[in-house]
């Protein structure tokens, strides 16, 4: 569980991950969403199984505390929306916010961040994703 959120400075434009038909059309569709910065490893997702898998969370009351959602829904400027015990986030662009813990592979950096991705129906047939950025965050199993 998330208990606690690095400082973090927002992207002031967010990088486009994704502009085009739905992503399902796509068997996979690997993209950058940061580095670790303590031992700069690239992390790469598949954004199709990331948003469309069954293990996709928004970060919910049994992954982050209150205290560090409101954290960083406030300096995200997120929308934070409630529905039957679920939260869900949105961007600016009203598409969903999708997040994960990730911990950096590399032997003895083990840095846990919460990566966030926004994704969905922008315009009729025109799917968008941005990367939100990365958190540094401090975690307990």
């Amino acid at each position: 569980m998330i208990n606690r959120v690095g400082r973090f400075e927002p992207p002031t434009s967010p990088e486009t991950l994704y502009d085009g038909f739905g992503i399902e059309e796509h068997d996979e569709f690997w993209v950058e969403i940061g580095q670790c910065p303590t031992c700069r490893h690239v992390e790469l997702i598949d954004l199709r199984a990331w948003v469309l898998g069954p293990d996709w969370a928004t970060p919910g009351p049994t992954q982050i505390t209150p205290d560090a959602l409101a954290e960083v829904v406030a300096v995200l400027g997120l929308d934070d929306k409630r529905f039957d015990g679920t939260t869900y986030l949105t961007d600016a662009q009203r598409l969903t916010v999708f997040a994960r813990v990730l911990t950096c592979p590399t032997d003895g950096c083990l840095r846990s961040a919460l990566h966030l991705v926004s994704y969905g129906e922008f315009q009729p047939a025109r799917y968008l994703s941005f990367n939100l950025g990365n958190i540094g965050v401090t975690t307990t199993e």
